[in-house]
Formats: structure tokens, C-alpha cells, sequence
């Protein structure tokens, strides 16, 4: 497992950091951990929105 670096910058200026886990060179995983039991509820639909607001005046 290796460490990553997530870093959102916007303006040049860094407003985001995190040190991240992962391995960006493993193999895909193809297993299932919890299947759905059969009948059960299917897939959803999750919707973000993200709103970027500036001050007046600055």
C-alpha cells in the first residue's frame, strides 16, 4: 500500500490537502463483498451539487 497526495488548488493558491491510501498500480478487484439479496432494492441514484458562492463587494 502506498501514500498519495490529494491537493485541490484553485488561483494557484492550495485550498485542499490530504494524504490519501491506495495502490494506483493494483489490479482491479472483482470481488463482491455484500451482494444484494435477491428481490432486494436495486441501484439508486445519488445526486451532488456543489454551489460555489463569492462575497459582493471583495
Amino acid at each position: 500500500m502506498r501514500a498519495g497526495d490529494l491537493t485541490a488548488k484553485t488561483g494557484g493558491k492550495s485550498v485542499f490537502r490530504a494524504d490519501v491510501l491506495g495502490d494506483c498500480d493494483a489490479a482491479p478487484s472483482t470481488a463482491v463483498v455484500n451482494p444484494p439479496p435477491a428481490g432486494g432494492p436495486g441501484p439508486v441514484v445519488t445526486v451532488t451539487v456543489t454551489v460555489t458562492e463569492t462575497p459582493m463587494g471583495k
